[in-house]
């Protein structure tokens, strides 16, 4: 939520131009750097079984938004100015928010219906904007990966992630459609069955 926050007060003091894109970095890196590194817990949760969430979903997921941050965003200027980076950061946020904010009600009570539709459902328009905005970065990024030395693996490693986007947005967009039609069908029921007993 911070980091949106931040974003939105850039926009808003400045309005929207190249120099508000390229101003969003200086803002939101420093937390979206710790936020985005720490998701990577969340694959170790996953693994050791804190969670019910599957391993390969979840590291497909937070090593795309590591390295895009990391390796594209942190280490090309250039793909960082561009307000495609801004469009990432509120995609990501705006799908996070809801998440986390589900996962810590669920942690005392059922998360009310509204909430769960929300976090279920927002991914719908909000994967394809984020992950689109990751595939444009990433590719903005490539003539100034390849100048980067002595670290031409940098864009190796940018190619490659491409190549992986292919298979992999299909396979996490499914993934969160079954999710989506389990919860949904799940509340539904619950919702119905909730309201015949008053």
């Amino acid at each position: 939520m911070y980091v949106l926050a931040r974003l939105i007060a850039v926009y808003a003091a400045r309005g929207a131009s190249a120099e508000t894109a390229a101003a969003v970095w200086d803002e939101v890196a420093p937390a979206l750097k710790v936020w985005q590194t720490g998701a990577v817990l969340e694959v170790l949760h996953a693994l050791v079984g804190f969670v019910r969430s599957p391993v390969s979903s979840t590291l497909l997921q937070v090593t795309s938004r590591v390295y895009v941050l990391w390796l594209v965003a942190a280490a090309v200027p250039e793909a960082r100015a561009s307000p495609v980076f801004s469009s990432m950061i509120v995609a990501w946020c705006l799908a996070e928010i809801p998440r986390y904010l589900w996962y810590g009600i669920s942690l005392v009570s059922k998360p009310p219906f509204a909430l769960t539709w929300i976090r279920y459902s927002g991914f719908l328009l909000l994967y394809p904007v984020g992950a689109g905005s990751e595939i444009v970065i990433t590719a903005i990024s490539l003539p100034y990966q390849r100048a980067l030395q002595p670290a031409p693996w940098r864009y190796v490693l940018c190619i490659a992630a491409l190549i992986v986007y292919v298979p992999g947005l299909p396979y996490m967009y499914y993934y969160m459609m079954r999710q989506r039609r389990r919860q949904l069908r799940g509340s539904t029921i619950s919702k119905t069955a909730a309201s015949k007993l008053q």
